[in-house]
């Protein structure tokens, strides 16, 4: 994290990095840039950069979860190994999507067996 002047604006400029991405942040005063680039070096060694990396908005959006879940009377720790646990699977494919992928690009002249629900289909080219 740099801070420097730039006096072709005449202002105070902070170059900090977020997700590998460089980022800038100006100020009028030399003060206002120093307090700013000391208060995201003192989030990046609490939090870590993965935290400080968040905009104020996901970070708002996160506590708003935890408090959903402290009144439900659940830990992130035990919601997360709940879902995890019993989370339902990925819907399955309807036929038609089932057909447009079993042929692809290529139409293929034989026919091929799709399982859509509990029984299965044989499919054609048309």
């Amino acid at each position: 994290m740099q801070t420097s002047y730039d006096p072709s604006r005449s202002r105070w400029r902070v170059t900090y990095q977020v997700n590998g991405r460089q980022h800038r942040r100006f100020f009028q005063t030399r003060t206002a840039a120093n307090a700013f680039a000391a208060n995201r070096r003192a989030e990046v060694r609490q939090f870590g950069v993965p935290w400080a990396s968040l905009t104020a908005l996901q970070r708002v959006d996160i506590q708003v979860q935890l408090d959903r879940l402290k009144r439900a009377g659940w830990t992130l720790r035990a919601a997360t190994g709940f879902t995890l646990e019993h989370g339902k699977a990925p819907p399955a494919l309807p036929c038609k999507r089932s057909r447009r992928s079993a042929f692809g690009p290529k139409r293929r002249k034989r026919a091929v067996r799709v399982r859509c629900g509990s029984s299965a289909q044989r499919l054609t080219a048309s």
